[in-house]
Formats: C-alpha cells, structure tokens, sequence
C-alpha cells in the first residue's frame, strides 16, 4: 500500500492486515521517489510541502514482507520494510504508531538492501506497544526519527537466534534532538539500542541475548551533542560491551555529558568504551562479567579524544578475578592517545 497527498492533514491507519508481501517486477512496485520499495505500508510526504500534519498507523498486522532476490536486483536504493510513515523535514507532522505487530520482514541477503520492521518520520514522533519479531536488518527493526521530539517506549523487539540475517540485525535506532526510549524489552538482537540523537534519555530497558552491545552512539559531522542519560538498565546474558561509542570520522561533532546511573549488567568484556565527553559520570552500577578473563577494559577512554572530568562512585564490580595475565579487574584505560 502506499500513499501521497499534498492536501491530507489527517490520516488514520487503524486495524489492517498486511500478509506475504513480495518483490515481482520494479515496474509492479509503488515508487514515490523512484526507489525500489517493498512494504506492507508506506505513507511519505514526498515534497515536502505539507502544512501540519498528523499520521496514526495503529493496531495493524504484518507478517512477511520479503525483498528481491539477487537474480531480481536491479540496483539503488532498495527498501523493505513492514510500516514506514515517513514525513518531510519541512512538515510539522506529528506521526503515532502503536499497537502493531510486525513479524519476518526481509530484504536479500546479498543485496544492499535497508530492512526496517517499523519506521517513523516526523516533527513529533511517538512509537509505542509494537511487537516486531524477526522484522528487519541494518537500519534496525524500529527505527525513530524525529526533527523536535520522539518517544520510544513499551515495545517488544525479538530476534531469532536461527535467523540468517542476525548478524545484520539491530533492535532499535533513536535519532533526534530530544527523545525517550524507556522501558522496551529487546530479545536476541546483536545490538540494542543504537543513538544517534544530540541530547537522549534512555532508561528503564531490558535485554535478554543481545551478543555484542546494548548501546552503542554514532554522532554525525556537525552534531552538537548535549547530554546523554543511561539509567536502570537491565542487561541480561552476558553482552560483550554495555555502551559503545563509535561514532566515526565525526571530527567536527561537539561532545557533551554522559551519564551512567542505577544500571545491572552483565558483561563478557567491557562496561562502557567512550570516545569524548565533557563530563562522564559512572555511579551506582552493579557490573557482572561472567567471563573471568576477559580481555577487554573494564572503562576505556578510546582514541585521541578527551573527557574533561570523570566521576566514578558508588559501583559495584563484581566477579572480576583475573585469571590469567591477559585479564583487566578494573582498569581506566586511554586506549591510543591523549586519553584523560
């Protein structure tokens, strides 16, 4: 299904049922902006010349939306997705997507091919109560950006361990100015949460089998980064870092405060692995690692970025033997460079 309106302001997507949605020809698919997309909903704003505008895609039901395969591939900008309400930066749109569920949603395997399970653009942005399982990979099962404001919260992101895009798969990315991602429950995914938002508060999520990292932030160019809260957290089952910070080649992105509250982890490697911050405030963590002899830093300062002042207190560290002369119990470490 897609949609596009110069003149609609309010649009209401309640109740649909979306099956086995599959790529046949490019000419057989909706193009809006001339890409190849395969969705069970797609509603843009091409033009984006709306005036206000609201979007409520909610208590809908999609399973199995599949992209081309390589013998079909015909290049460029492939999406797949499950439900995607995508408004230009130029709208003041308000876009509510809740209650849904959205299962297998897929794009090639070999195909550059951008799978979201659930997507929402807008000024205003609020995603809640979905189910997503096995909905997505690369841009992240539930992807949110929004230009003022987004909120993320009560959602259920689940991958199968047998899935053979998991390696691909990410649960949630939150990019904004400002936003709320509380209290979902992220399952099987090898990434959590990814961040790209310039000022976040993120707490009160859980994650079972997630390998590698819960967090992990990717700054842009010319982001001015304000603050970032991770609090009461509870990461389950032995994840490989905490929060990760790989922000890349953002040479000109301005840091600002991170701040690490009220969290229980249990870690194969490190807590957390910073990259710059203007202050870095670590309290009242309970930190697990299951691995005695890891070989990864407990707090690492990565690369020749600096933290302006570090407050670590009130943690608990736990189970941090040093087994072999490899292993780190709790060392503060700038990893290669000017460091602190």
């Amino acid at each position: 299904t897609s949609i596009q309106s110069t003149t609609i302001e309010s649009v209401y997507i309640n109740g649909c049922s979306f099956k086995n949605i599959l790529f046949k020809t490019a000419s057989s698919r909706p193009s809006p902006l001339d890409k190849k997309i395969v969705s069970g909903l797609w509603y843009q704003d091409v033009l984006s010349i709306l005036g206000d505008c609201s979007v409520i895609c909610s208590n809908n039901y999609v399973d199995g939306v599949v992209g081309p395969t390589a013998a079909q591939a015909v290049g460029g900008n492939d999406e797949v997705h499950g439900l995607a309400v995508a408004m230009g930066a130029n709208v003041n749109s308000s876009v509510i997507m809740t209650g849904n569920v959205v299962k297998n949603v897929a794009g090639h395997l070999t195909l550059l091919i951008s799978d979201e399970g659930i997507v929402g653009r807008g000024s205003s942005v609020i995603m809640t109560d979905n189910i997503l399982y096995d909905a997505g990979a690369g841009e992240g099962m539930l992807y949110a950006k929004g230009t003022n404001y987004h909120k993320i919260a009560d959602n259920i992101v689940e991958a199968s361990a047998t899935n053979p895009k998991l390696a691909a798969m990410r649960g949630i990315i939150s990019t904004g100015p400002n936003c709320d991602v509380v209290n979902n429950k992220l399952i099987g995914t090898p990434i959590g949460i990814i961040t790209r938002a310039a000022n976040g508060n993120y707490f009160e999520n859980e994650f079972y089998d997630v390998a590698n990292f819960c967090f992990t932030m990717r700054l842009e160019d010319g982001e001015t980064h304000r603050s970032t809260v991770i609090s009461n957290n509870f990461a389950e089952n032995d994840c490989r870092t905490f929060f990760l910070d790989e922000t890349s080649d953002a040479t000109t992105a301005t840091y600002g405060d991170l701040i690490f509250q009220n969290n229980t982890v249990f870690v194969t490697g490190g807590f957390i692995a910073v990259k710059s911050a203007t202050s870095l405030t670590i309290q009242g963590n309970v930190i697990n690692r299951v691995n005695p002899d890891g070989t990864r830093e407990v707090i690492s300062f990565r690369a020749d970025k600096t933290v302006d002042l570090v407050n670590i207190r009130d943690n608990h560290f736990l189970h941090f033997e040093d087994g072999s002369s490899t292993g780190r119990v709790a060392t503060i470490l700038p990893d290669a460079g000017t460091g602190l």
